[in-house]
This record gives C-alpha cells, structure tokens and sequence, in this order.
C-alpha cells in the first residue's frame, strides 16, 4: 500500500507533466514527482491512495481513457488507485482516511472500505464535497492484507501507510534529483 497525502498537479495541457509535489530539497529541487517519474516505479499490485486535490482527474482522450496521475500509477504497477475529482479539504480527507483504513484492516475489499468510510461521512453529516469527489480506480476487490494494532484497531495499516509512503516520498524525490543533475 503506497498512501501519499500530498499537493498534486494536474496539467490539462500536458498530462505527464501532471506531478505529485512533494517538499523541494534543494534551491535547484522543486520537489516535482511528474506522471513519468512515478510510471518508472514497481509497485506490484499495490493499492494506492492519493489523499491530494483533484487526483484522480485529467484529460479525457477517446479510446484512452483518463490522462493524469492515476494511469501513471497504473503503469507502475498498482492494481487500484483511490483519488480525488475536485480539490479537498486536508482535514476532512484525514477525516475519511481513519474509517477507509479501519475497513481495510478489517479485511474489507478497497471498495467496500471506500464506500463504507463515505456512508460513514455522510451519516456523520460531512458535506458532500467531503467525500463523493473520493473514487476508487482498478480492482475494487482487492484486499489489503494488514494485522490490526494497538488499541484503535486499523493503526498497523496507518503506520504501514505512513512509513511506505515516507520511503516512497524518499525515492520520488531522489529519482527526481538523479534525473535532474548534469551528468
């Protein structure tokens, strides 16, 4: 499981600029993880979540499908992406991130922990743009399999999501750096 809650963007005019941004590391580092950058990865089946604005959207080709993140994920590897249609609230993301994983842990598929943690919010009264813009992407049956820790029950999930996407933020950005110094 790869988890990044990050800034993303996506150019309409030329989707594999499309980027997930992390920190910059350096004056000379903007910190840009672009479309093609993250299709070179080897994420093997994985489950992506990409807690960012907008995420899950690009450009509409005929016969292609969406141009944009998502299918750079897809190319990497992964077996489904979840993301966003519009731009989000950090905090309200973070919101439905806790029942999405505790799903998960409790041995839901990723679309039934998606559609279960979007009840949830709606029930709890959350606004729509809350939690209708999330939308599972690829293999919806696939499940995660993750041992439940600690006392709130999905934490293993979350300290596994957070550590692979440490380590994935670490690799991005020393492809992004290796593909940008002169040789």
């Amino acid at each position: 499981m790869l988890h990044l809650a990050v800034h993303t963007l996506v150019d309409a005019e030329d989707p594999a600029r499309s980027a997930v941004l992390l920190a910059p590391s350096g004056p000379e580092r903007d910190g840009c993880v672009s479309a093609a950058d993250v299709s070179g990865l080897h994420l093997d089946n994985a489950l992506v979540v990409l807690a960012s604005c907008r995420s899950a959207s690009g450009v509409v080709l005929q016969g292609e499908g969406v141009l944009g993140l998502t299918r750079a994920f897809f190319h990497a590897g992964a077996r489904a992406v979840v993301g966003t249609l519009w731009p989000v609230d950090d905090r309200e993301t973070a919101r439905l991130m806790d029942p999405f994983f505790r799903h998960l842990a409790e041995g839901d598929s990723v679309a039934h922990a998606l559609a279960a943690a979007q009840r949830e919010a709606a029930a709890a009264g959350a606004p729509t743009a809350a939690w209708a813009g999330l939308v599972l992407v690829g293999d919806g049956n696939l499940a995660v399999k993750a041992e439940p820790a600690g006392r709130g029950g999905w934490t293993g999930v979350g300290v596994v999501a957070l550590v692979v996407a440490a380590a994935a933020s670490g690799v991005l950005t020393w492809r992004a750096r290796r593909r940008r110094l002169p040789s």
